[in-house]
């Protein structure tokens, strides 16, 4: 469990609602709505106390709304229950909204930006904000992002640094690095978060819980339709999706159900369903550092990999047994460059197509720490020097990736790869500028690791790895599947969950 719980619980004349903020979400949806055990209202005080207590030390939460108005949203949430109006299963259960996406009458702010400060509360709902609203969630507020979810380092100028629970001296990770904290801590029971480039994957590795970037385009998203982007050129699918974060798996199935909204595209039961033959082994392909393209820091590659033997031994005896192979043993890698080069120029296009349809870009630029931060203005530079010819190569390089994934899953039932390359690092640090003796070269390229799956749309469910020895800081391992294979890999993260949770605290 991170440091910081033991400062979480509560005098013991207060245990109880310190017990409903231990149980998972399944636990309180149950408790809420089938056993009637425990009323809306004693979960938002008790969401709200654990807040007020937790939250100035690890700066999770942002743009709380006001006790009393969540307090008589969760009180109709009960009036609605004894009149036999059940929303669905989030039904009274709070969510704080990632500061990227609008939730009616909540500012959003971007992440602190500048660019927003005079922006008023949103006039509506994002789609899979509404879905969740309509599944029965309150929304109490939003989650800290950094500036423009830039960066996967969760601090902005406005509303400050979120601090990783684990050692409030370490970065929570980003750019959905609120949403992990507050789950990491209890203050939230499950989360939303966005994830371009390791969004969602970094912060649950980092904060030691469960992150599922889903099947690029499977979750309804407010956004330029893709026909008409940048990267609708060179890739088949959106080039950053939402999903869902939570401490176990069958709770972000379930809150992935309640984002999408519709049982015909996914239905969180299918997953847990299906019993794996015990003669067929589950095949997980090991890529490690890609044939040593990829820099890790020390003990990142050996803690990710123990995880993965630790859920092969205890999955021998079971009806989903694992075996884990290297990759490269099978098939020459993919030239990971290539990736980096290609996914690089469709990323950078996009951000200058983003943020030239509503700004004057070399304006931008020239107020560059002042009005924006200096990634962003480096970004937009970037994109800027972006040609049709390279965005050309970049489509033929995804053509290309995307035949290289056909053949090796033609082998593998999942690949895995860490979440990753360096450990939390230093609040002190915006990026890290060395990962062992190699230098990094921008802002980004510590979280290279991430490409792949960006690229290729995948989904990807992140696996706590637990904390290391010496210095007790989280990892996680990215275990990422086809494009639609969103069921199996949350059935995967199940056994993975059930069979190592007790070595993972």
């Amino acid at each position: 469990m991170p440091s910081i719980n033991a400062s979480l619980h509560q005098s013991p004349k207060d245990s109880r609602p310190q017990d409903i903020l231990s149980w998972d979400a399944h636990t309180i949806s149950d408790a809420i709505q089938k056993e009637r055990s425990i009323t809306c209202r004693e979960l938002m005080v008790a969401t709200l106390d654990r807040i007020d207590r937790i939250n100035p030390k690890c700066n999770a939460i942002i743009l709380l709304k006001d006790r009393q108005t969540l307090l008589e949203e969760a009180t109709k949430a009960d009036e609605d229950l004894s009149l036999h109006l059940n929303r669905g299963w989030l039904h009274g259960i709070p969510i704080a909204i990632k500061d990227l996406s609008n939730a009616k009458g909540i500012p959003t702010t971007m992440g602190g930006s500048r660019l927003f400060a005079d922006t008023g509360p949103a006039t509506y709902n994002d789609l899979f904000v509404a879905n969740l609203i309509q599944n029965g969630a309150i929304i109490i507020g939003k989650t800290n992002t950094p500036e423009g979810g830039l960066g996967s380092n969760t601090f902005n100028d406005r509303f400050g640094i979120t601090r990783n629970p684990y050692n409030l001296s370490k970065s929570a990770g980003g750019s959905s690095g609120g949403a992990a904290v507050a789950l990491a801590t209890g203050m939230l029971a499950v989360a939303d978060g966005t994830d371009n480039m390791g969004s969602l994957r970094n912060p649950a590795g980092w904060n030691n819980i469960y992150s599922l970037r889903p099947t690029a385009g499977l979750v309804p998203m407010d956004a330029v339709p893709e026909t008409k982007s940048v990267a609708a050129s060179v890739m088949n699918h959106p080039a950053s999706t939402p999903g869902p974060m939570a401490r176990t798996p069958k709770d972000a199935a379930m809150l992935l159900q309640c984002m999408v909204n519709d049982l015909n595209t996914f239905e969180a039961k299918s997953p847990f369903a299906k019993k794996q033959s015990p003669e067929v082994p589950i095949r997980v392909g090991w890529l490690g550092d890609w044939h040593g393209y990829l820099a890790y820091q020390d003990g990142v590659l050996n803690h990710c990999q123990r995880a993965l033997e630790r859920w092969k031994d205890v999955s021998s005896t079971t009806d989903c047994i694992v075996e884990v192979c290297n990759v490269h043993d099978t098939f020459p890698l993919f030239p990971f460059e290539q990736l980096w080069s290609a996914y690089n120029a469709v990323r950078f296009a996009t951000t200058l197509e983003k943020y030239s349809q509503y700004f004057d870009v070399d304006h931008l630029i020239a107020q560059r720490g002042k009005l924006i931060k200096e990634e962003l203005a480096w970004e937009l530079e970037q994109g800027k020097s972006v040609t049709e010819d390279e965005l050309g190569r970049s489509k033929d390089v995804h053509e290309n990736f995307c035949r290289w994934l056909q053949d090796v899953m033609q082998e593998f039932d999942a690949l895995a790869l860490p979440s990753a390359q360096v450990w939390p690092f230093s609040v002190d640090l915006r990026y890290p500028e060395q990962i062992g003796d190699k230098a990094v070269d921008t802002y980004h390229r510590w979280m290279e690791v991430c490409v792949p799956v960006s690229f290729a749309g995948l989904p990807c469910v992140t696996l706590p790895a637990g904390v290391n020895e010496d210095k007790r800081l989280p990892m996680g391992i990215q275990l990422f599947g086809r494009r639609g294979d969103d069921t199996n890999l949350l059935r995967l993260a199940d056994s993975y969950h059930e069979l190592t949770s007790d070595s993972r605290s």
